[in-house]
């Protein structure tokens, strides 16, 4: 029991007790959207048409780092929520255990304590390997966002070779429309959208809560066939269409083998997870959701990668933002497509469980 105590409470110690105070953490816009603009000056010559642009670009693209810096500060928050669902987490679990071994022992001079001892002990290691699966998934997505944050303070730092205005027009603005605007931003389109925006976990508010999402889990039992069709797929596919029908039953739409370009969806190592409404906020939050839980799950997936909103993620936690494809299903806009390195073709009789 002692080896398993020092166990739990090194897991525990992977979670910092503080993250001290997140928000804020830089402010490229000064913090501050509306500082006056000086006025062009005044007559129809060239000059002032162009000092006035100048200054409308400055807008934007000022409202644009004012945007970002509030976005790292959220990450920061998100950061700190995350740890701290952690350390509660991995404390409660190890405090679970010293529980229950006080309970037990009295019993464990018998065989049958000792089988109760040792799996008890075995579960709530289990337990504690979850609590940091978890955390690690939630820090991977995390880690992909500031990412992409960074990748648009340097797109408003470097617009243009020279000269500070150069390269402007004709690139999207926050909103997405065309004429003007800051190109650091269109890196942004990649990040799942309720990414931006949500809290982790059911108790730090934000669009997971207000959705209804939180991290979906698959009881211990036999997994029986899901929404889409286990037609040519190879059993690690096989398995992930099953895990994602139990825990969404709201989707009702998996496509797996059928001929493409690609090898993943003619060798069945790959399903197509159909988001309803997917531009939605609710349809990205669900969407989020299937993400998380193919990352947290990639072991028993032997995933090999996941697409959702033009961005790719590896196993690993790295990712990477996609070229546009020309249309929404072709960018993954309306799908979470979840590829797995296929382990064979079922031969029958297999049972599938996580």
């Amino acid at each position: 029991m002692a080896g398993v105590d020092r166990l739990l409470t090194r897991g525990h110690g992977l979670f910092p007790a503080s993250g001290g105070e997140g928000g804020g953490v830089f402010a490229a816009g000064g913090g501050d959207a509306g500082a006056p603009v000086p006025p062009p000056p005044s007559g129809d010559s060239g000059l002032g048409a162009g000092a006035g642009g100048a200054g409308g670009v400055y807008k934007q693209a000022q409202s644009g780092a004012v945007g970002l810096d509030a976005e790292s500060g959220q990450a920061a928050d998100e950061g700190d929520a995350a740890g701290g669902q952690g350390r509660a987490g991995s404390g409660a679990v190890r405090d679970q255990a010293r529980a229950q071994a006080a309970a037990i022992g009295p019993m464990s001079n018998s065989a049958s304590g000792m089988r109760l001892m040792v799996s008890t002990m075995d579960e709530r290691l289990a337990a504690m390997q979850r609590q940091i699966d978890t955390t690690t998934t939630q820090n991977q997505v995390l880690a992909t966002r500031l990412r992409q944050v960074v990748e648009g303070y340097r797109g408003l730092s470097g617009m243009a070779g020279g000269s500070p205005l150069a390269g402007l027009s004709g690139l999207p603005m926050q909103g997405g429309s065309a004429g003007g605007g800051f190109g650091g931003l269109s890196s942004l389109a990649g990040i799942p959208g309720s990414l931006m925006s949500a809290r982790w976990g059911s108790g730090a508010g934000g669009a997971a809560s207000s959705t209804g999402f939180s991290d979906r889990s698959v009881g211990g039992g036999d997994l029986p066939p899901g929404v889409g069709s286990e037609k040519g797929l190879q059993k690690d596919t096989v398995l992930a269409e099953r895990a994602v029908s139990a825990a969404f039953p709201e989707i009702g739409s998996i496509g797996g083998c059928r001929p493409d370009s690609l090898k993943w969806h003619p060798n069945g190592q790959a399903i197509d997870v159909m988001i309803p409404d997917p531009s939605s906020a609710h349809g990205k939050a669900l969407g989020d959701s299937v993400l998380r839980f193919a990352l947290q799950h990639r072991d028993a997936f032997n995933l090999n990668h996941v697409i959702w909103r033009q961005t790719l993620y590896n196993p690993d936690g790295s990712s990477e933002l996609m070229e546009n494809r020309g249309s929404p299903t072709q960018n993954h806009m309306d799908h979470v497509h979840i590829a797995t390195n296929g382990g064979g073709y079922p031969r029958g009789g297999e049972v599938y469980r996580l």
